[in-house]
């Protein structure tokens, strides 16, 4: 995978937003990328891009199974960051759950971070069943 593919992915040079949320608030923010609002039968492929948790959602139910961060199960009061696209932010349209008060910190346009992080890590996508859908 190239630089070029990520941008596909990402066409807008948006910037990042890091939000502080609680456990509750990430579980919502992974049912709103499970895209499940959009159209019943969408593919296998259309959910929200994650990094950095463990996600299993079931698609018949529409459910989230399996949330956890760093090897631990997501607790709905502990506090935890999530990075975003300020659009997501500023239109409410995908991540409900938080918003612009609850950016605690930003950086600049999203290309170059994406560049970066694809000549710097693999890229590629896990094999060991890590994430997953039913």
């Amino acid at each position: 995978m190239t630089a070029f593919d990520l941008r596909r992915v990402a066409p807008f040079d948006d910037e990042f937003r890091v939000v502080s949320c609680t456990g509750a608030d990430l579980r919502a923010a992974v049912h709103d990328l499970s895209l499940a609002d959009v159209c019943a039968d969408a593919p296998e492929a259309c959910f929200g891009h994650v990094s950095g948790m463990h996600v299993v959602w079931d698609d018949d139910r529409s459910t989230l199974c399996e949330l956890s961060v760093g090897g631990d199960p997501v607790a709905p009061d502990q506090e935890y960051t999530l990075a975003t696209v300020a659009y997501f932010l500023r239109t409410n349209r995908r991540l409900t759950a938080v918003g612009p008060g609850d950016v605690v910190d930003s950086y600049a346009g999203e290309h170059p971070l994406v560049a970066t992080l694809a000549t710097s890590v693999s890229t590629r996508r896990p094999t060991d069943g890590s994430n997953g859908r039913r």
